[in-house]
């Protein structure tokens, strides 16, 4: 009977240690997340984030940080970008890192960065053969979304160079973070991780339509500067020919008045005059339009300059890592009248 119960209890603890091994990463997930000491910045990004257990356990075990650029270049040197891009957040060493981004006009950029990062830390504790079933899953996803949202393909040409499984990892949390509704399956998925997935992805776009609607002005008024600015020249110059051809004829109607050419002649006297006079007033509206539009030019250039100044402001704010910055349309010369 005792020889028995030493079996069973053998039996038992084998059962238990092939257990243990095969959920080791969950438990050390749980005793990771039970035991990080998240600092005051984490705990209310983890609130923002509106995880399910699994995945604040996820996010804790990773172990996130944030900090400024001093600490993040550090962090995350070597991660993949493209070179109009800025690196926010990484997921190495199985450890989250995110750049603290304090500008108000991209309030919630770290909640998105950190979704984002989370979802790496979910792929990357998927067994290979999980990762590949996603893959296609996410690549079916993807090929029927770039077909309305080439912007995405374009999103995600800097990750081609990856191997298939790279690449889906990043699909995974891209998709994850900026594109809702996507397919029921892939929505059971993430709604594993996250209580309100559509609100982040809400957050993502506020975010992004500030460099979008920043760039379309940008655009909107370089256009308008340049048809502007083609109009005045050529107005400027037909002015000046006018303004010459007035003063030859003018001078010639003097000299001819002071010859008393016109005391037989009063009518061609008085036509020639108000003929004169409509031209000059004729020239001075003229004027007084360019130089309006001169105006309007001008300050249409200071608005434009003053968008490249808030766009090297929010290119600082993420200056995470040294990256070129966001230029605006460059606007012509400033014009004088």
């Amino acid at each position: 009977m005792r020889r028995c119960a030493a079996v069973i209890v053998s039996l038992l603890l084998v059962a238990f240690l092939v257990l243990a091994f095969a959920n080791r990463g969950l438990i050390r997930d749980h005793f990771v997340a039970a035991t990080f000491d998240a600092s005051p910045e984490v705990q209310a990004l983890t609130e923002n984030l509106d995880l399910t257990q699994a995945g604040e356990r996820v996010f804790l075990a990773s172990e996130p940080a944030i900090g400024g650029a001093e600490h993040f270049t550090a962090w995350c040197s070597g991660v993949v970008r493209s070179e109009e891009s800025h690196v926010l957040g990484c997921y190495k060493s199985e450890n989250i890192y995110l750049f603290n981004v304090t500008d108000p006009r991209l309030e919630g950029i770290v909640e998105v960065t950190a979704a984002h990062e989370l979802l790496h830390a979910v792929f990357a504790r998927m067994s290979p053969r999980e990762q590949q079933a996603l893959a296609k899953e996410l690549r079916s996803e993807y090929e029927a979304l770039i077909v309305d949202s080439p912007e995405l393909a374009e999103r995600m040409a800097v990750y081609e160079p990856l191997s298939p499984t790279a690449y889906a990892n990043e699909l995974f949390a891209v998709l994850g973070t900026e594109e809702f509704p996507l397919s029921e399956k892939l929505e059971s998925r993430y709604s594993g991780w996250f209580n309100d997935r559509e609100g982040i992805v809400d957050v993502h776009q506020q975010v992004f339509s500030v460099f979008v609607d920043l760039r379309a002005r940008a655009t909107e008024l370089a256009d308008e500067l340049t048809t502007l600015k083609a109009s005045i020249e050529e107005r400027n110059e037909e002015y000046t020919a006018s303004v010459a051809a007035y003063n030859s004829k003018a001078a010639e109607f003097k000299d001819r008045n002071g010859r008393f050419e016109f005391s037989d002649n009063v009518a061609e006297f008085d036509e020639i005059r108000w003929h004169l006079l409509d031209w000059h007033a004729d020239l001075e509206d003229e004027l007084a339009s360019l130089r309006t539009d001169t105006d309007h030019y001008n300050e249409l250039r200071e608005e434009l300059e003053g968008l490249k100044q808030i766009g090297a402001e929010l290119d600082a704010s993420m200056n995470s890592m040294p990256a070129p910055a966001i230029e605006a349309p460059t606007p012509s010369e400033e014009i004088d009248e």
